[in-house]
C-alpha cells in the first residue's frame, strides 16, 4: 500500500460521502417585503436545498519534526466544489417576483494534518474549506430583501463544514494503529513510521557503532590468555 498515493484517500471526499446536504427552507423579511426560500422538496431534503458537494485535487505530503522520537505527519490538501439551486418566491413592497438563485463554490481550498503521538495514536485536524465567497447569480431581486443572500451562503458553509469534520473523524479511524489485521491502513502507516525512524537512527549512530567491533591486531589474537 502507497499512503501517498491519492487513491488511498480519495474513497474519504468522494461524492458518496458528500451526500444529503441539506439547506433549510427559510424566510426573511415580512410583507410588504418578503422571500420565501428552499421551501420546495429536493430529495432527500424535505423541503430543503440539496447542496452537490466534491472533492478533487487531492495532493497528500509528509513531514517530520527533525527530532528522534517524533512521529512523522501527513497532510492531505484538496479543494472543494459545491454548488445548489434555491427556489425563491417573495414581494418587494407588494410587487411579487419569484427566481431560482444559483450558488457556486468553486475550488475552495481545504486540509486534514494528520499527526501521530509518540505512542503511534493518530489525531487529525481538519482545515474547513470556507465557502461563504460562493456566488449567488440567476436572482438579482434578492438583494432587494435583507438577509437572504447571507441565510444562502452561511447556510452552505455551515451545512458542509460538519460534514468534513465528521470525515476527518473517519480518517482517524482508518490510521488507527490497532493491532487487528483486516485494518487497511495499519500496514501503510506501519511502514512510514519504520522507515522513517530507521532514516533517522542512521542519521545519529556514530560512525564506528555502523562499521561494528574494531578487529584486535594480529598480536592481540595470538597471545595466551591471562590467569
Amino acid at each position: 500500500m502507497d499512503v501517498s498515493s491519492p487513491s488511498i484517500w480519495e474513497p474519504f471526499l468522494s461524492d458518496g460521502l458528500l451526500p444529503a446536504i441539506c439547506i433549510p427552507a427559510g424566510t426573511r423579511g415580512s410583507s410588504p417585503t418578503f422571500a420565501d426560500y428552499c421551501f420546495s422538496n429536493d430529495a432527500p431534503c424535505a423541503p430543503g436545498c440539496r447542496v452537490a458537494a466534491s472533492a478533487h485535487s487531492l495532493a497528500p505530503s509528509f513531514a517530520d519534526a527533525g527530532s528522534w522520537g517524533t512521529a512523522p505527519t501527513i497532510t492531505l490538501d484538496f479543494q472543494l466544489d459545491a454548488s445548489f439551486s434555491a427556489p425563491i418566491d417573495g414581494q418587494v413592497v407588494f410587487v411579487p417576483f419569484s427566481c431560482t438563485a444559483e450558488v457556486m463554490a468553486s475550488n475552495a481550498p481545504g486540509s486534514y494534518a494528520i499527526s501521530f503521538a509518540p505512542d503511534g495514536t493518530p489525531s487529525v485536524l481538519p482545515q474547513v474549506p470556507d465557502l461563504l465567497g460562493a456566488s449567488i447569480s440567476n436572482c438579482a431581486v434578492i438583494g432587494d430583501v435583507a438577509g437572504v443572500a447571507n441565510d444562502l451562503l452561511d447556510g452552505l458553509n455551515g451545512q458542509v463544514a460538519p460534514r468534513i469534520e465528521e470525515i476527518g473523524l473517519g480518517i482517524e479511524d482508518f490510521v488507527q494503529p490497532v493491532p487487528e489485521p483486516d485494518r487497511r491502513a495499519l500496514l501503510g502507516v506501519a511502514i512510514l513510521i519504520l522507515a522513517w525512524r530507521a532514516r533517522g537512527s542512521r542519521r545519529e549512530a556514530p560512525a564506528r557503532a555502523r562499521r561494528g567491533p574494531a578487529r584486535r591486531s594480529r598480536a592481540e589474537r595470538t597471545l595466551p590468555p591471562r590467569c
